[in-house]
């Protein structure tokens, strides 16, 4: 999660999950100016491990939808590659 997504307002899954729990978060993805320390509040609500939960998720779903598909190690690997990327 960046910074640079509440200055552009853009909705990732971290801030929105925040969003729904602190005022200062919702505020902020609707333009207002941005409050000290605001991505400590996004992490304090959970909403950055509860994103890593549905990433993880998707990807379980994603690998058991390869059934024999060709590449399929290739795939794979993609699918964890994305969740456990660092900016």
């Amino acid at each position: 999660m960046r910074s640079a997504d509440l200055r552009e307002g853009t909705p990732t899954l971290p801030l929105l999950l925040a969003a729904r729990t602190d005022d200062a978060v919702r505020a902020a993805l609707a333009g207002a100016p941005l409050e000290e320390g605001i991505l400590i509040r996004v992490a304090a609500t959970g909403a950055i491990e509860e994103s890593r939960e549905v990433a993880l998720a998707y990807a379980r779903n994603a690998r058991a939808c390869l059934n024999g598909e060709l590449r399929r190690e290739e795939l794979e690997s993609l699918t964890h590659a994305i969740v456990n990327r660092e900016r």
